[in-house]
């Protein structure tokens, strides 16, 4: 009886253990779930506290990214408008430097016209003269060499002024410069009808005589239009002989870039014939 009892006992305490057991298994299962779902969303959120810093700085990035390429373009723009903005001044200063220059040699030529107008007169008398006593075109032409001649002689006495000689081959009157360089004089103002071929053969005769620049020397210009002020056309000085004097004066200390000036002129017009 004490063994059955005993037996009893024993099972009467496995039972209560295993219903102990039973009811704080689920317990303890649940404390583990909690913790360890506690300490996933610690681990979750701190992951995601880094995640979301991460994404701060990546933003912080980017947009210091974006501001430096902004600062970038806003600076490229200013070089580009500071480079506009040199170059107009530029071409203002040289517009400005144009229209001086052009008004002081508008100046000279204007005071050369006054000082010189009676030089016209002196010629037109000369050649009334010489109509007036019958000469023939070959004496006008011999007046006006000689008066051509005369006045250069006179203003230019330091250079050496020759004729080329009636019948020769070439123009009228050598001026050899006593600074270097030659001035060759073609008279035409006996002629009160423009010709096409003075220009031509002023040049070649420039040209065969090594002369620094031609002159022509005449009343009118092409279309037989009234020539009143010096010009330059097609590569020779055309004058009335009222200012033949002035022209020369202004012509003496610029031979060198004339010849420059006319070689590079020569050079775009043969350039211009071969296109």
């Amino acid at each position: 009886k004490l063994k059955v009892s005993e037996r009893r006992v024993t099972e009467r305490a496995e039972k209560l253990a295993q219903e102990r057991l039973d009811e704080l298994v689920p317990k303890l299962n649940e404390r583990l779930k909690r913790e360890f779902a506690e300490q996933n969303k610690n681990e979750l959120d701190e992951l995601r506290n880094r995640l979301q810093a991460r994404d701060e700085r990546l933003k912080l990035f980017e947009k210091r990214e974006r501001d430096f390429i902004v600062k970038e373009e806003k600076l490229a723009e200013r070089e580009r408008r500071l480079e506009l903005d040199a170059k107009k001044a530029v071409d203002r200063e040289r517009e400005l430097l144009v229209d001086k220059v052009r008004g002081e040699e508008t100046e000279k030529w204007e005071g050369q016209l006054r000082e010189k107008q009676t030089e016209l007169d002196r010629v037109q008398q000369a050649l009334e003269r010489a109509q007036k006593a019958g000469a023939s075109g070959e004496l006008g032409g011999e007046v006006a060499e000689r008066t051509l001649i005369e006045r250069l002689t006179e203003a230019f006495a330091e250079d050496q002024i020759s004729s080329i000689g009636r019948g020769k081959h070439g123009a009228d009157v050598l001026q050899s410069v006593e600074r270097g360089g030659t001035i060759l004089w073609e008279s035409k103002d006996r002629y009160e009808n423009w010709s096409n071929e003075w220009i031509p053969k002023l040049k070649r005769d420039r040209d065969e005589g090594k002369a620094s620049v031609g002159v022509l020397v005449t009343t009118v210009g092409p279309g037989s239009a009234p020539l009143r002020v010096p010009t330059y056309e097609d590569g020779v000085v055309l004058t009335p002989p009222g200012l033949v004097v002035g022209v020369a004066s202004l012509l003496r200390p610029m031979l060198g870039e004339i010849v420059r000036q006319r070689r590079l002129y020569d050079k775009q017009e043969s350039l211009q014939e071969a296109v």
